[in-house]
């Protein structure tokens, strides 16, 4: 038996010369077309193609965020040395070197700074004409986490950790022309100080953001100073910058799960329908990681639909009219009201939606409460209008106001008729800005839910950004409606006050101008304090005489300019190419205005060789070191050499609503004659 088994092994065992080898085919068969395409491509004339950041997915210890700066567009320019601020400077006594560009032309030498947990990294500098530079170039920012260091979807969401970028203009300083020559005959070294000015910042790109979206790329708004002594803004457009960020490496996208309310003032049958709405949302894959809700939690615990939370049509502040002028002035008086997140202010893990009465009473309030309030003063001026829920780059989960129409255009469903693209504006309730849904560089990068005061439409399209929307709601592959052919609509009574001008505006009158006086010599105070802290004890070293000229002269601007100060504070951020104009007008008018006053001052007076100065606006905020720490620290403006004296100002202007105020730093760089 043991001998057939051994036969019949040998017989069945495959031979190498029984396997099958098939011919290789010739390689004149093997057709390679990258090079035709690469023929058909679009040339490139100017500078080299972006790079991208191309994640990895793993379980990492350690993540970094990489951050690449491609180009930026209409930065403010230098102007020319012969219309200088200090134009009757000798040339022997000039102090700028090789580095900055040609004080004749608008060059700048420009380059990008960002900052994550108090570490700062910055690109090359680039010469730039025009207002435009590209760069092309990345660089990596550590991210700790140091009560979670998992690095968990739970951990990142919980991370209120913040991308701020700016860009600058660096411009080299030497000790003067003659300076230099005594110190190369003498044989010593030339100190060379660099300094930075200020060309616009993009604020709080948000970690818990970048995120919920998984990489960010696009073109994004810088903010400006309202007046940089020697700089231009550009006209009609406002200054931009292209950036891509995601995480190194690529980590879990959080997803959103459909939870039922336990404790709602809503019916049985809403709250079931809600939860299969969510759920029927969450089996969609592009659905998973949008900010997606029907019900928020009131004040008293209980959770509510949304549609009760949008306003009705109450009193305007006062000083307010009908008029499309109102829209705008609306808007940036909304976002000066203070911001504050209910994590911040609440132990609640809830997020609370309050009523609009309540929100002035307390004088502080978190996106949804800034949203509400923007939508009700749009009612008030018959402005059709939606609340939109997204993600941005400063939020993962915002919240924005969507106008229709123009004033007395009226309020009405929408449903079976599609919304004019034309004539579709996004509102930003925390910057006062609005941008058309075709804006390239609007900061809401995606799409979540709109809703009004009759019900809620979910977006379920797969690209999220709202210049490739469908805002036609009546598309069900587009939009699904929370009232439908499931359930049909309900009256839904609205949860806000009625405002008023003798209740809820009238707290505003008893704070007192000595409430504002002690603000705003608080200002003065926190950025002195920081100006000490940057400087050695060496550069500190200078007489009074320039210092009690620029403090005097600082004051008296401001009084003198302030009118012009909120006038551009009103059309700042307006995409629409006349207030553009607008804002450039007012800047240059502030700029030329400044310097009339500045070399009427100094007429036959010997006290400075120099000026540099900066005009900054900060918003009402509990924390205000904190916030004058972040602006100015950043800017770095006071590394310059000793023989340099600064002068500081501020003032506060009342708004109108309880705690709403614009504050006004004024910081000067003098060079003592």
């Amino acid at each position: 038996m043991t001998t057939r088994m051994r036969a019949a092994e040998r017989l069945h065992n495959p031979q190498t010369e029984d396997v099958v080898r098939d011919i290789v085919l010739p390689e004149q068969a093997a057709f390679d077309l990258s090079a035709i395409f690469a023929a058909l491509a679009p040339i490139r004339r100017f500078g080299p193609p972006p790079k991208r950041s191309i994640p990895i997915v793993s379980h990492p210890k350690k993540v970094e965020v990489s951050v690449t700066v491609h180009h930026a567009r209409n930065l403010p320019r230098r102007i020319g040395r012969r219309s200088r601020l200090l134009n009757d400077i000798a040339e022997e006594e000039d102090d700028f070197v090789d580095g900055g560009g040609d004080l004749d032309s608008e060059q700048i030498n420009v380059f990008v700074q960002a900052w994550l947990q108090g570490k700062d990294k910055r690109t090359r500098s680039e010469r730039s004409f025009g207002g435009s530079a590209t760069w092309d170039e990345g660089f990596k920012l550590g991210l700790s986490l140091p009560h979670n260091p998992d690095y968990s979807a739970k951990a990142l969401s919980e991370c209120r950790d913040e991308i701020i970028i700016s860009v600058f203009d660096e411009i080299a300083l030497s000790g003067g022309q003659a300076a230099v020559s005594r110190r190369a005959e003498e044989g010593s070294t030339v100190t060379i100080h660099r300094i930075k000015r200020l060309l616009g910042t993009l604020r709080r790109i948000s970690i818990n953001a970048l995120h919920r979206m998984s990489q960010i790329d696009g073109t994004f708004p810088l903010e400006i100073p309202a007046m940089m002594a020697g700089y231009k803004p550009a006209e009609r457009s406002l200054p931009t910058i292209k950036l891509s960020l995601c995480f190194m490496p690529r980590l879990e996208v959080p997803l959103f799960t459909p939870k039922e309310e336990l404790r709602s003032s809503e019916s049985d049958v809403i709250v079931r329908h809600a939860f299969d709405w969510l759920s029927e949302l969450n089996a969609i894959k592009q659905c998973q990681r949008r900010f997606i809700k029907a019900m928020a939690v009131d004040a008293s615990g209980r959770a509510a639909l949304l549609c009760r939370y949008v306003g009705m049509a109450w009193e305007l502040p006062p000083g307010y009219d009908n008029s499309e002028q109102s829209l705008p002035r609306l808007a940036r008086l909304v976002a000066q009201v203070p911001f504050l997140q209910d994590n911040e202010m609440r132990t609640k893990r809830h997020d609370v939606w309050t009523t609009c009465a309540k929100f002035l009473e307390l004088g502080v309030g978190d996106n949804e409460e800034h949203a509400t309030l923007l939508s009700g003063y749009f009612t008030a001026l018959n402005v059709k209008n939606f609340i939109v829920l997204g993600t941005s780059i400063n939020f993962a989960e915002d919240i924005w106001v969507l106008t229709v129409q123009g004033v007395g255009a009226g309020r009405s469903d929408p449903s079976g008729q599609q919304l004019d693209t034309s004539k579709l504006l996004l509102w930003s309730p925390l910057s006062g800005r609005s941008y058309s849904v075709d804006s390239e560089i609007c900061p809401l990068i995606e799409v979540g839910v709109l809703f009004d005061d009759a019900n809620i439409w979910a977006n379920i399209q797969i690209d999220g950004h709202p210049k490739n929307v469908n805002w036609d709601l009546t598309q069900p592959g587009s939009w699904k409606p929370f009232f439908g052919p499931v359930i049909e609509p309900v009256n839904i009574r609205t949860l806000q006050q009625e405002i008023r001008r003798d209740t809820h505006y009238r707290r505003e009158n008893n704070l007192g101008k000595l409430f504002y006086e002690g603000l705003a010599s608080r200002a003065d105070k926190c950025v002195w304090n920081l100006i000490r802290k940057m400087r050695t004890k060496e550069e500190r070293e200078s007489t009074k005489q320039a210092l009690r000229f620029g403090q005097g002269f600082l004051r008296n601007s401001l009084n003198n300019l302030q009118d012009k100060l909120e006038e551009f504070h009103e059309v700042i951020g307006n995409p629409d190419p006349e207030a553009q104009d607008a804002q450039a007008s007012v800047s240059a008018r502030l700029s030329e205005e400044h310097t009339n006053a500045l070399r009427q001052e100094l007429r036959g007076r010997n006290v400075i060789k120099d000026f540099k100065s900066h005009l900054f606006c900060l918003p009402m905020s509990d924390d205000f070191e904190r916030q004058v720490e972040e602006v100015l620290g950043r800017h770095k403006f006071v590394n310059l050499p000793k023989n340099w004296e600064y002068a500081v100002a501020c003032t506060v202007v009342p708004k109108g609503l309880p705690f709403t105020c614009s504050i006004w730093v004024y910081i000067a760089a003098l060079k003592e004659n």
